[in-house]
Formats: C-alpha cells, sequence, structure tokens
C-alpha cells in the first residue's frame, strides 16, 4: 500500500497537467455536487440572507457557498502539500479556517466589524509565521529596495487585510466576486507557473475550479440559488492575499521577467485585483469626504452605480469582469516599453479616469432619481 501511495505521489509531481486536470475537475465536481446539499440544508434549517435596504436580491437565498468552498480548500490544499512537500499549506489551511468560522458566523447571526477585523489579524498572523510571505525587497518599485524586516511584517498584515477586505466588499452582485477571482487566480497561475511555483499555480488552479462551480449555481434564478456569503468571500480573499503576497515576496525567474519589469510588480497587483482595490479605495475615500465611517455600509460600490444605471446583475457583473481583464491587459502592454516612473504614471491616469467615469455615472444616477421625484410630485 505505501509503495502504491508513492508510486502515484510521484507520478502526480511528474506530470503537472494530469495533476492540474485532477485538481481543477476535482474541486469543480466537489463544490458542484456539494452546494445542492448545502441549499436544502439552508432552506429546511431558514438559514437565508435577509432583504435589507442594500441587498440587490428580491428574495431570501442562501448564502453559505463557503461551506462547500472551505471543505474542497481543505481536501486539496492537503493533497497538493502531500505531493509537492509546501509546508506552508498548513498555515494557509489555520488561516482560512479561522476565516471560515468568522464568516460562517457573521452569515447566521451577524458580527461586528471589529470581530471580523480581529479574525483576519488572526489569519494573517497565521501566514507571516512562514518567511516565504516577507516581502524583504520592493525590487525599485518608486526608488525603493530593501524593506526593514519589522516592516516587513506590518506590510505583510497590512496586505492580506486589506486584500481580503476587498474582495469581501466586491461581493455584492450575482457573478461578480467569483469572475473577478477566477480572472485574478488564472493571471498569478501564469506568473506562477513561469516561476516553477507548482505548489502556488495549483493553489490558483484550485480556487478557479471551485469558484467556476459555484457560478452555475450564483447565475441561477432558480430554487439552488446561493451567495457566496461572508465564509465564502472571505477565504477567497484570504487565498488571494497569500498568492498576492507570496508574489511579491519571491524573485522573478527569467521567463516571468520577460513579461515585465520586477520594479513594476507593485503595478502588476493593483491591476490584477484592480476591481477590488479600486472600488475599495474610492468607497473609503468617499465616506470619509461625507464625515462617515469607512466601515459603513452604503450603496457607492462600482456594482450599484451600474444596478442604478439599468444594467442587470449578469451585465454589471461582466462589465466590472471586463473592465479588470482590460486593466491587466493595458497594463502588460505598457510595463514593457516604459520605464517604472513613467508606468507608474500611466496607470495612475487611467486609475483617474475610470474614476471619474464613474464619478458621473453616479451623478448622472443621482439627477434621474431627482427629476423622477419631481415628476412624481
Amino acid at each position: 500500500m505505501q509503495e502504491f501511495v508513492s508510486f502515484t505521489i510521484l507520478f502526480l509531481k511528474n506530470n503537472l497537467f494530469v495533476f492540474s486536470m485532477m485538481v481543477f475537475l476535482g474541486s469543480f465536481f466537489l463544490v458542484y455536487f456539494t452546494i445542492p446539499k448545502v441549499v436544502y440544508v439552508a432552506y429546511i434549517k431558514k438559514l437565508t440572507a435577509p432583504i435589507i435596504h442594500r441587498s440587490s436580491h428580491s428574495r431570501s437565498i442562501p448564502s453559505l457557498a463557503g461551506v462547500a468552498f472551505f471543505m474542497s480548500f481543505v481536501i486539496f490544499i492537503s493533497l497538493i502539500q502531500l505531493v509537492f512537500h509546501e509546508s506552508t499549506g498548513y498555515n494557509i489551511i489555520a488561516a482560512i479556517s479561522v476565516l471560515f468560522m468568522i464568516g460562517l458566523k457573521d452569515d447566521l447571526i451577524n458580527s461586528s466589524a471589529k470581530v471580523k477585523l480581529y479574525g483576519q489579524l488572526l489569519a494573517s498572523c497565521f501566514i507571516i509565521f512562514s518567511p516565504s510571505f516577507h516581502i524583504t525587497n520592493l525590487n525599485g518599485f518608486l526608488g525603493l529596495y530593501h524593506v526593514n524586516p519589522l516592516l516587513s511584517v506590518f506590510i505583510a498584515i497590512f496586505f492580506l487585510t486589506f486584500i481580503v477586505n476587498a474582495f469581501n466588499l466586491i461581493d455584492g452582485i450575482d457573478g461578480l466576486a467569483a469572475g473577478v477571482g477566477i480572472v485574478s487566480c488564472s493571471t498569478f497561475m501564469i506568473l506562477f507557473y513561469l516561476k516553477e511555483e507548482y505548489f502556488f499555480f495549483l493553489l490558483c488552479i484550485l480556487t478557479s475550479g471551485i469558484l467556476s462551480a459555484f457560478l452555475r449555481f450564483n447565475l441561477s434564478n432558480g430554487r439552488l440559488k446561493i451567495f457566496m456569503g461572508d465564509c465564502g468571500s472571505l477565504i477567497v480573499g484570504m487565498i488571494l492575499g497569500i498568492c498576492t503576497l507570496y508574489y511579491l515576496s519571491t524573485p522573478l525567474l527569467a521567463p516571468a521577467k520577460r513579461l515585465f519589469l520586477a520594479e513594476n510588480r507593485v503595478l502588476f497587483i493593483t491591476a490584477v485585483l484592480f476591481i477590488p482595490i479600486f472600488d475599495t479605495i474610492r468607497v473609503i475615500i468617499i465616506r470619509l469626504l461625507n464625515g462617515l465611517s469607512p466601515f459603513k455600509a452604503d450603496r457607492n460600490h462600482l456594482h450599484h452605480i451600474l444596478l442604478d444605471f439599468g444594467m442587470s446583475h449578469r451585465r454589471a457583473a461582466l462589465s466590472l469582469v471586463s473592465l479588470n481583464v482590460f486593466v491587466i491587459v493595458i497594463f502588460f502592454i505598457v510595463s514593457n516599453k516604459l520605464t517604472n516612473l513613467y508606468v507608474f504614471l500611466f496607470m495612475t491616469g487611467l486609475y483617474s479616469f475610470i474614476a471619474l467615469i464613474f464619478f458621473r455615472l453616479k451623478n448622472a444616477n443621482v439627477s434621474n432619481v431627482k427629476k423622477h421625484n419631481l415628476n412624481s410630485n
């Protein structure tokens, strides 16, 4: 039996394509066949998301897809770790376990923002226990190179907490969080393959398989419709944060260097995770300018603006996912043609232009509402 296990592990390690398909299809079908069971239990036990003033749905829907996500992550991360002997798998499982419990509590009985933040900080600590996730060099980004080790820890915690929250905040309409997650993971997947980081390459494939299966139910209008919920969005956000942190912490190999210069890696992250990062920063600025807490929920997110403009959930989600792809493509086009400073200025200009477009859309929506109210009176 032991010889068979050893042979299987060696076979999977030496046949990356076979192992990749096994991870993708295995995670896809595990989530695909688990979610209907989760939906069934949620309706029987009345564990569905209530309708509130910010809701984008008109009926009570289960928001526990994270249960299926968590099961798939634990099983397949353990398998990948067994094949590639990557000790950070333990750190990742510990981190997503904490976030799963925090998110599940919030989906069932609600948690305060403070409790969720403490949970995210605790989960981040499990990740930074591994030196593989310490950012010690910014590779000349805006003239910055080596980073103080203590400062590196705080940067790592900030990165993880910010990305987890940013991804959680975009989970507001059908298909958006999953679509952005698939795009981001697919991009990281290519880079990790070129860097020969096969554990993280397979982690991205695993996440894509999970989210692809989830889309089948999230975009449905039938009784099997389900939302990601905090127990899902927090752990997917953590996986994206881990991929980001690891990518920034390790050197680029020659194949990856041909795609863009090492000093542009920070800008690369802003392109890959454009929608969650852009939306979160934009909403926080708006709330602060209005004298509100940055943690106070509202309808100022990008998807709310598009819905108020008359778009359907699917069209709004597709528009924002396409915008994320567009930004990534633009980054790759300019990153090898310009120096770091000019790439920074170009991408900042692009982000400002996109912000201006959504500002005008928001104002147009407000004007239409005022006209409608005047006509009604």
